[in-house]
C-alpha cells in the first residue's frame, strides 16, 4: 500500500469545497484514502481528513466516487461520463463510459465495476484499462437508479439496486452476465441507500439474526421514513424499523420543513444510520425485561460538533470509525459516539475575505453559498451565519474598533450588520439596486453626524452609487452619499458612476474609486473635495490605505482605549494608497502631501528611506502578533519632494500655502504583470512596503513597493482568485479565496515564482465586437437624482478641473478680495490619461456585419495599392476614355467610385466570396440588391439554401416559381426534422394530406389529428388511420388510457374493450362494463363481470377481509 504524506501544513489550515448534495454514494474510502465528489471534481483525503489533492475533468457535477482497489479512483457525474484516476500521482487513467444519460452510482466488488444510470441502465466493466468498453448492459427496469450494492458472497455474488419509485431488485451476478431473481417490495418511495451485510461482521444481531444466513442479509433506507432487514436472497422481509429519532430540539424545527434523507452503513459494531436533525444512530439488539425478547433498537449519539442539517452520505474506515457528510457542509469523523474531527467546507465563491482587527484569528468569509461564515482557523471553529441572507455574499467587513460588529453586502443589493457578539442580525431598509461590491467603515457627514459612534458603512453598489448606513439606525432611509458630494462641492456636471469606496481611518480621509478610472479623495467631515487623479483606464476594482508603521492593529486598540478614533494622537509615518483596476495593473501613490496638507492632526515624515525586510518571521505564534518591522536598509525615497508639516496658518491663503499650491501628485510604483482583471489588494500589515494582490488570472503576486519587483506568485488555486488578506499573525502567511469553493493559506516564502505567468490558462475565448459595445452602451446615458444615482463614464478629470473652475474664477466679473476659508480647496492633480467630457448625446446602435467584406479589407490596404486605387478612381471619373482596370486592382477595389458598370461585378464577386464561405443568406441579400430575384431564387433552389425572407420575395416571380421554391424549403426543413413548420407550408400549397401524412408518419399525432380535424371531413378515413397508429403507439408504451381514447374516438368499440381489459384493478374494469353497454358491445359483458369478481376477490384478500359485494348474473350488485 502507497501511502500520501500530508501536503498541508497544520499550521496552515484551510477551507475547502463541500461534498455535493443529495447524493447517496458521493462518499468512498478504502484501507488508506478518502474522496468524495465535490462540484465536478473529486476530493482525495487521508483518514485524518486531511486533503491530498483534487482531481479534476469531469464535464459536469460529480454524483458518485467508488474506489477499485488500493490506488485506483472512479468517478461518474451528470454528464454521463465514468472516469478512473490514479490517487496517488492524480493521473487520468482512462474514460470509461461516455454517454448523455447522467450517471448515479458505482460499485466495485471482486474485479468487477458497476455503473448505474437515471435510465435504469446498468453496465459491468471487467478491468479498468479502459482498452475495452463496458462488456454488458442491462436494463431490469426502465426507472431511475438511486442505489446499488454488491455482497461480498465468496460464490455467487448478488447485486442490489435501489430504484426511484421504492423497488430494490436483486440481481445473481455470473461472470459479467446479470439475471433478475425477484424483487424486494416494501417500500413506497425513493431507495436512498441498500447495504449487505459483509462476511467480516457477522458476529452483530446474532439473537435476531441467527436463524438467517448473514451473508445474505441487506438492510435498506427509503423516504417513506423506514428503515427495512431483508433475507436478500430469499425474499423475505425481517424486521421494519422506523427512521432514527430525532433528538435534538433545537434543530427540529428548521428539520420539519426539510424533505426526509437518512443515510446508514454496515460497521463491525452493526448497522449506522443517520438521523433527521443530523446526528447518527446505532441499532442494537436489546432483551426487554417483561417478555425477555430481543428487540432492535436505536441508541442516537448526539454531540454539540455534529452536523446541524440531514446527512446524504456515509461511509466506514472500519475500527469503529465513520465519516459522514451534511447539508451543512461539513464532514465529520465520527468515533462509536463521539465526533473525533469536523473538516469545514464552502459551497460558493469565495468573494470576500476580512480579518478582525481586534481579534486577529477571526477570518469573515463572504461566499456565494448565501452564507457569512467566522472562521477561527486554528482553533478549527466556523460559525456560519445564514438567517436573513438569503443570497450570495459579495463583500464583508469588520468595524475598525468595535469589536464583534460584522458589515456585509449582497448580490440583491442588500446591506446587513451582524453583531458576532450577540448573535443579532439587522439589514439596511435601503437597497442597492445591483449587487454590493465595496464597503467601508467610515464617519457620518456632519450633516448627519447624530451616531454617538460617529461612524457609520459606507457601501457602493454595481449602479455606481455610494450609500451611507448608519449602525443604530438601520431602519431609516441611508444618505446617499453621491448626491450629498455634488451638493457640497457644488458639482455642475454629473460625476461618475462610483465603484470602489475605502477610508484611511485615522486621518479622516475618504478615497473613492469611480467606473472610469478616476480616484476621488474627499476630508471628513464635511466630505470636501480634495483631490482628483487618474491613473487607470478602466473601472477601479479595489481601494486600499497603507501606513509606513504597518501597525494598523494597535492604531485601532489605541484609539478604542481612547474613546474613539477622534481622540488616538497624531503619529509620526507615510501614507499610501493602492488601487487596482481591470486594466490588470496596480498603482500606488503618495498620499502624504495631501493628507499633511489638509490634517493638521496628522504628523507625516519627510522623505522616508524605502525598506525591504526579511517576510521570514522568527516567532509564528498564531496567538501572538508581529511587531515593527525589521530595520530599513537604504533605498531611494518614496517622495521626490517633501510635504510641508507646518500648521495650518490663520493669515489668507498665499502662493506657498499648500490650500492653495498643492504639491505635484505622481504614481510612485505601478506594479504590472498580471494577464486578467486584479480583483483585490492587501497590504502587509507587519511591513507596508509589501503588497499582495489576487487576479483573473487564478494567481496571487507579492510585491515589493520599494522598486516594483515581484517577491512570490501563488499558484495553488485551480480558477479565478476573488479575494486576498494578509495574515495579522503570521508574517509569511496570506489568505487567498478562489472560484473552486476553496479558502488556502499559504507561506510567501514557500513559492519558487517570482512573477505571474505569462500566459493567462483561464482566460475566456474572446467576445465579438457587438457584445463589447452592448456592454459599454448599457453604462451611458443613465441620470443622477437625491436618491437614485446611476452609473455613467463620459465624466473624467477634465470634468472636474472645469467644474472647480468655473466656481473660482469668471472673466466676465471683475476680481474681488480673496476672503479666507476655513475649508480645503480641492488639490486638480494632472492625470495620466486626459479624458473629455462627454456631449450628452446618445450613440447610435452596434453595427451589424458587412455585406461587403472583400471592401472592406481593401481599405486596409497599403499604401502603394491605395495609390494605385487613387490613380484608377481618378481615370474613370475624370477621363472621357474610359480607361481599362490596372492588372493589379480588382472591380472590389474601385467599384463604389467609379462611374462605369464595375460596380455589378463588384457585387458579384462578393456573392461568390458569401458562397464560397457558405454564407448563402448574405449571397441572396446581395442578388435581391441587383434586382436579379429570378436568378437568386433559382440559385438558392439549387443550392437548397432557401429562407423565408427569400420566399417572401419569390412570389414576385410567379406562382410556379414560387410553388418551387416552397417545395424546396419543405424539404429543407424535413431534412432537419422540423416537421411542424414542413407542414404548415404543405397547407400553404393546399396540400393538407401530404401535411397530415408526413406529420404521423414522424409519430407527431396530436399535430396531425389537429390539422386533419380542422380541413378534412369528418368522414375521411385518414382521421381513423391517425388514430388507429396513435392508440397502436400508445398501447406499445403501456399508456392504456391514451389507447383507450383513439380506439372509441375512431369507432372500434370492442379494441377499446380489450385493451380496457388489460387494466386488472377493479375501477377500470366497472368502467369497462360501463363502456360495453354505451357502445352496445353486449357481448363482451360477460368477460368484462367474470374479470371484474377476480379483481375484486384479489383485492379483498389483499385487503385481509371478505369480498362483501360481488355482481349477479343479470349485473345487478347484491350481498353475498
Amino acid at each position: 500500500m502507497v501511502a500520501l504524506e500530508d501536503p498541508e501544513d497544520p499550521d496552515l489550515p484551510c477551507l475547502y469545497t463541500a461534498p455535493n448534495w443529495y447524493q447517496s454514494h458521493i462518499l468512498t474510502s478504502n484501507s488508506c484514502y478518502l474522496a468524495y465528489g465535490a462540484r465536478n471534481m473529486v476530493q482525495v483525503l487521508n483518514h485524518r481528513l486531511v486533503p491530498l489533492r483534487m482531481l479534476s475533468g469531469h464535464p459536469k457535477r460529480v454524483t458518485t466516487v467508488c474506489f477499485c482497489g488500493d490506488t485506483t479512483l472512479v468517478s461518474g457525474c451528470d454528464g454521463g461520463v465514468v472516469i478512473s484516476w490514479d490517487v496517488v500521482t492524480g493521473e487520468r487513467l482512462a474514460t470509461l463510459l461516455q454517454t448523455p444519460i447522467p450517471v448515479c452510482v458505482l460499485v466495485f466488488q471482486k474485479g468487477l465495476l458497476f455503473s448505474g444510470d437515471e435510465k435504469g441502465i446498468v453496465c459491468v466493466w471487467k478491468g479498468m484499462s479502459g482498452s475495452e468498453a463496458a462488456i454488458s448492459r442491462f436494463q431490469p427496469f426502465a426507472e431511475k437508479i438511486f442505489t446499488m450494492d454488491c455482497s461480498d458472497h465468496e460464490e455467487g455474488m448478488l447485486l442490489a439496486i435501489g430504484y426511484k419509485l421504492g423497488t430494490i431488485a436483486i440481481m445473481s451476478v455470473t461472470g459479467t452476465d446479470l439475471s433478475l431473481l425477484h424483487t424486494l417490495k416494501g417500500h413506497d418511495m425513493d431507495i436512498f441507500k441498500v447495504s449487505w451485510c459483509r462476511r467480516s461482521f457477522q458476529d452483530v444481531y446474532v439473537s435476531v439474526l441467527s436463524k438467517y444466513s448473514q451473508e445474505d442479509i441487506i438492510v435498506s433506507t427509503s423516504r417513506d421514513k423506514s428503515v427495512k432487514i431483508w433475507d436478500g436472497k430469499n425474499d423475505r422481509l425481517i424486521r421494519s424499523l422506523q427512521h432514527p429519532p430525532k433528538i435534538s430540539t433545537i434543530r427540529e424545527s428548521n428539520l420539519n420543513r426539510e424533505q426526509p434523507w437518512v443515510s446508514l452503513v454496515w460497521t463491525d459494531s452493526g448497522i449506522i444510520a443517520s438521523c433527521f436533525s443530523g446526528c447518527i444512530a446505532c441499532l442494537e439488539d436489546s432483551e426487554t425485561e417483561e417478555s425477555g425478547i430481543c428487540e432492535l433498537k436505536w441508541n442516537s449519539f448526539d454531540s454539540p460538533h455534529a452536523h446541524t442539517k440531514k446527512v446524504f452520505s456515509m461511509c466506514s474506515l472500519g475500527e469503529g470509525l465513520v465519516v459522514s457528510t451534511s447539508m451543512d457542509r461539513e464532514t465529520v469523523l465520527w468515533s462509536n459516539d463521539e465526533v473525533v474531527k469536523v473538516a469545514h467546507g464552502l459551497g460558493g465563491f469565495a468573494y470576500g475575505l476580512d480579518i478582525s482587527p481586534l481579534s486577529p484569528n477571526r477570518i469573515a468569509v463572504a461566499t456565494g453559498d448565501n452564507m457569512v461564515r467566522i472562521w477561527e482557523p486554528y482553533q478549527n471553529k466556523v460559525i456560519q451565519i445564514w438567517q436573513s441572507v438569503r443570497t450570495k455574499v459579495m463583500v464583508i467587513a469588520w468595524h475598525p474598533y468595535r469589536e464583534g460588529l460584522l458589515s456585509f453586502g449582497t448580490e440583491e443589493g442588500r446591506v446587513g450588520i451582524y453583531d458576532a457578539n450577540s448573535g443579532t442580525m439587522n439589514t439596511s431598509s435601503t437597497y442597492h439596486e445591483k449587487s454590493v461590491y465595496s464597503m467601508s467603515w467610515g464617519y457620518v457627514p456632519t450633516k448627519f453626524k447624530e451616531d454617538p459612534l460617529k461612524t457609520a458603512l459606507y457601501t457602493c453598489g454595481g449602479e455606481g452609487t455610494i450609500l451611507c448606513h448608519k449602525p443604530k439606525e438601520l431602519g431609516k432611509a441611508a444618505v446617499n452619499v453621491n448626491s450629498y458630494i455634488a451638493a457640497e462641492n457644488k458639482y455642475k456636471n454629473q460625476p461618475p458612476g462610483r465603484s470602489a469606496v475605502d477610508w484611511e481611518f485615522e486621518s479622516k480621509v475618504l478615497a473613492v474609486g469611480c467606473t472610469n478610472g478616476v480616484i476621488e479623495i474627499f476630508m471628513a467631515p464635511n466630505l470636501q473635495l480634495l483631490s482628483v487623479y487618474q491613473y487607470h483606464s478602466r473601472i477601479i476594482n479595489k481601494l486600499r490605505w497603507g501606513r509606513n508603521e504597518g501597525d494598523f492593529i494597535n492604531i485601532m486598540k489605541s484609539a478604542s482605549d481612547n474613546g474613539g478614533a477622534d481622540n488616538h494622537p497624531g503619529l509620526t509615518h507615510q501614507i499610501l494608497l493602492a488601487s487596482c483596476s481591470d486594466d490588470n495593473k496596480i498603482c500606488v501613490q503618495d498620499m502624504t502631501p495631501i493628507v499633511s496638507s489638509n490634517c493638521p492632526n496628522v504628523v507625516c515624515s519627510n522623505s522616508p528611506e524605502l525598506s525591504t525586510p526579511d517576510l521570514k518571521s522568527e516567532n509564528d505564534d498564531p496567538d501572538e502578533v508581529s511587531g515593527n518591522p525589521s530595520e530599513p536598509s537604504s533605498t531611494a525615497p518614496l517622495s521626490t519632494a517633501p510635504p510641508s508639516t507646518a500648521p495650518p496658518s490663520t493669515a489668507p491663503p498665499s502662493p506657498s500655502d499648500p490650500l492653495t499650491t498643492p504639491p505635484i501628485l505622481k504614481a510612485h510604483q505601478t506594479l504590472t504583470g498580471h494577464t486578467a482583471r486584479i480583483t483585490d489588494i492587501d497590504w502587509n500589515p507587519h511591513n507596508y512596503m509589501f503588497l499582495v494582490s489576487t487576479s483573473y488570472d487564478g494567481t496571487a503576486q507579492v510585491w515589493n513597493v520599494a522598486d516594483g519587483s515581484g517577491v512570490s506568485n501563488f499558484r495553488g488555486h485551480a480558477g479565478r482568485v476573488f479575494s486576498v488578506r494578509w495574515s495579522h499573525t503570521k508574517i509569511d502567511c496570506v489568505f487567498t479565496g478562489s472560484d473552486e469553493f476553496t479558502v488556502r493559506q499559504w507561506r510567501v516564502t514557500d513559492n519558487e515564482d517570482k512573477i505571474p505567468p505569462e500566459v493567462n490558462k483561464l482566460a475566456p475565448p474572446p467576445r465579438t465586437n457587438a457584445s463589447r459595445k452592448k456592454k459599454k452602451n448599457a453604462k451611458k446615458n443613465l441620470v443622477i437624482s437625491e436618491n437614485k444615482v446611476e452609473n455613467t463614464v463620459s465624466d473624467s478629470a477634465t470634468s472636474w478641473r472645469k467644474d472647480m473652475e468655473t466656481k473660482e474664477d469668471s472673466t466676465s466679473k471683475p476680481p474681488v478680495e480673496t476672503v479666507q476659508s476655513d475649508k480645503p480647496q480641492p488639490h486638480i492633480t494632472q492625470p495620466v490619461t486626459v479624458l473629455t467630457v462627454g456631449d450628452g448625446k446618445r450613440k447610435k446602435g452596434t453595427k451589424g456585419k458587412s455585406l461587403l467584406p472583400l471592401a472592406s479589407r481593401r481599405d486596409h490596404a497599403s499604401k502603394q495599392e491605395q495609390a494605385e486605387q487613387i490613380i484608377q478612381i481618378a481615370n474613370d471619373v475624370f477621363s472621357e476614355s474610359h480607361p481599362p482596370l490596372n492588372e493589379n486592382l480588382s472591380a472590389v477595389d474601385v467599384g463604389l467610385y467609379s462611374k462605369d458598370l464595375r460596380i455589378f461585378d463588384m457585387i458579384a464577386d462578393e456573392q461568390r466570396n458569401h458562397e464560397k464561405e457558405n454564407h448563402y443568406h448574405q449571397s441572396n441579400l446581395l442578388g435581391i440588391w441587383r434586382s436579379d430575384i429570378t436568378m437568386t431564387v433559382d440559385r438558392a433552389i439549387a443550392s437548397k439554401t432557401v429562407n423565408e425572407s427569400l420566399l417572401s420575395v419569390a412570389v414576385m416571380c410567379g406562382l410556379d416559381k414560387y410553388e418551387e421554391a416552397v417545395n424546396c424549403y419543405i424539404s429543407q426543413l424535413t431534412a432537419s426534422r422540423d416537421f411542424v413548420t414542413a407542414a404548415s407550408y404543405l397547407l400553404i400549397l393546399g396540400k393538407t394530406r401530404e401535411a397530415v401524412k408526413i406529420l404521423s408518419d414522424e409519430e407527431c399525432y396530436r399535430e396531425a389529428l389537429a390539422i386533419a380535424k380542422l380541413r378534412l371531413s369528418p368522414e375521411d378515413t385518414l382521421i381513423k388511420d391517425v388514430y388507429r397508429k396513435w392508440a397502436k403507439r400508445q398501447e406499445e408504451e403501456m399508456q392504456f388510457d391514451s389507447a383507450i381514447k383513439c380506439y372509441l374516438a375512431c369507432g372500434d368499440a370492442p379494441r377499446a374493450l380489450m385493451v380496457m381489459l388489460r387494466r386488472k384493478d377493479s375501477a377500470s374494469l366497472q368502467t369497462a362494463l360501463q363502456v360495453a353497454e354505451i357502445t352496445g358491445q353486449q357481448e363482451m359483458v360477460p368477460v368484462i363481470q367474470s374479470a371484474l369478481e377476480d379483481a375484486l376477490t384479489q383485492e379483498a384478500v389483499r385487503n385481509g377481509a371478505a369480498c362483501e359485494d360481488i355482481p349477479n348474473d343479470d349485473g345487478q350488485w347484491a350481498p353475498t
